[in-house]
């Protein structure tokens, strides 16, 4: 739930129970991810999720284990 203040009600990362992490940035691949935020298993857990809002290569990625994976949807 958005707590709203006098600034704007928006977050830079969500934390939920757990250690799951909800967040968004311009990183694209599992690299680029882990100098963003971190690896998985240190500080956020597994289920854990990235959008990226990267204009060449944006998609929303997963913590598998220690790796940011790509979510794929067919």
């Amino acid at each position: 739930m958005a707590t709203p203040n006098s600034l704007d009600p928006s977050f830079k990362i969500v934390k939920l129970p757990g250690n799951v992490w909800i967040t968004a940035g311009t990183a694209y691949d599992d690299t680029t991810i882990k100098a963003a935020i971190g690896t998985p298993g240190t500080d956020m857990t597994a289920g854990s999720i990235y959008i990226s809002t990267n204009a060449t290569t944006p998609g929303v990625w997963v913590a598998v284990s220690t790796t940011w994976t790509q979510l794929t949807i067919n």
